[in-house]
């Protein structure tokens, strides 16, 4: 059993690959396939469904990145942005002296 995420970009759902090669649904049992999804206790319980009864995805869906984008640098970057300018500032204050058209 392989986890994967199908669907159009963005809107990705959890889905397996079944021992057949049958994509099948998983969003009646986890949310997404993430960090916590591969913590081993989730894995586990995965591992104990019947992949069988589990519904069936259309050959013709996307099959999108394996792990939802975790969100770390969603988080991070505006403060990120925030530093670099700041270093930024810092470089051409040096460069450029207090007299520079950005200081005054």
């Amino acid at each position: 059993m392989k986890q994967l995420r199908y669907g159009a970009k963005g809107r990705e759902r959890p889905g397996l690959l079944d021992e057949e090669g049958t994509v099948r649904d998983l969003s009646d049992h986890v949310q997404d396939i993430g960090a916590e999804t591969l913590l081993p206790e989730t894995d586990d319980r995965l591992r104990k469904l019947d992949t069988a009864s589990l519904p069936t995805v259309d050959a013709g869906e996307r099959i999108g990145h394996a792990v939802r984008r975790q969100g770390f640098w969603d988080r991070r970057l505006p403060v990120l942005r925030e530093d670099l300018a700041h270093l930024f500032g810092l470089i051409m204050w040096q460069i450029c002296g207090e007299g520079s058209a950005g200081f005054q």
